[in-house]
């Protein structure tokens, strides 16, 4: 009795965990059709590069998302190995793009730019920075997750 109540979420948890899976799994359906016939139809020619790029990477964050509730809803534990990749994914990806925005045509600034000279940018620092926040939240998460392991080994 005690091993099922830990293992089961509240209702209130459990209705946003499935809004947020069926929410993401739309996005993602959608993202992976705009990535691929984007790709298929050159779509950066008429957005421009730098939208495009911004965009596929809005819909692989949004998909790793996806994985990572199902993953919670399937395993009735919040914390992973899955939900530690998936968030560190979307950290490299946020913080490669704060790299590779700036070079792309179309690019506008968050308004944060780190080594800017004249209309050179050499990185967007508002990527920057979510980027090396989710770096962070995902080692937290790590440690939280080998928490978790240690305290399921003693019970």
């Amino acid at each position: 009795m005690e091993e099922n109540q830990r293992n089961s979420f509240s209702k209130g948890f459990s209705f946003l965990l499935g809004v947020g899976i069926f929410l993401t799994g739309l996005v993602s359906i959608a993202g992976i059709y705009f990535i691929i016939a984007g790709a298929y139809m050159q779509v950066w020619k008429e957005t421009g590069m730098c939208e495009y790029v911004q965009m596929a990477i809005f819909y692989i964050c949004v998909l790793c998302c996806f994985f990572f509730m199902l993953k919670i809803k399937w395993s009735q534990r919040f914390f992973s190995n899955l939900l530690v990749g998936c968030i560190q994914v979307i950290g490299a990806l946020i913080t490669g793009a704060a790299f590779l925005l700036p070079h792309l045509d179309g690019y506008r600034g968050t308004g944060f730019s780190i080594m800017r000279f004249s209309s050179f940018v050499l990185l967007d620092g508002g990527f920057l920075l979510v980027g090396i926040l989710f770096l962070i939240f995902a080692r937290i998460i790590k440690e939280g997750f080998a928490m978790q392991q240690e305290l399921d080994e003693v019970l």
